[in-house]
């Protein structure tokens, strides 16, 4: 199974730019069609954001200067699997919260 996973970088001002994208063998990447990332509303005017394909590991960066709670909805390749959709936080105390996908 895929893992999801966050790098943060933070510049002088405080701002913090997260890359957050599947981590996994190609069989496990194969098996996910497509990642969508619902940031919140009231901060973000462009609130889905679709990952990057699979040879990006359907990767997307977002900026921001406090955690940003999201979700993704993921959809697999199989149709007989259900789409999910996974709570995630990007956090600024430098931890990632791996989630298996």
């Amino acid at each position: 199974m895929a893992t999801l996973r966050q790098k943060r970088t933070e510049d002088v001002s405080g701002k913090n730019t997260w890359q957050v994208y599947l981590d996994g063998s190609d069989n496990e990447l194969n098996q996910i069609d497509n990642v969508k990332y619902i940031l919140p509303p009231a901060k973000f005017p462009r609130r889905e954001v679709a990952g990057m394909g699979k040879d990006d590991n359907f990767r997307m960066e977002v900026s921001g200067f406090n955690p940003i709670d999201l979700e993704l909805n993921v959809t697999y390749t199989d149709p007989t699997i259900p789409p999910k959709k996974i709570p995630y936080t990007l956090r600024t105390d430098g931890t990632d919260p791996s989630v298996i996908i």
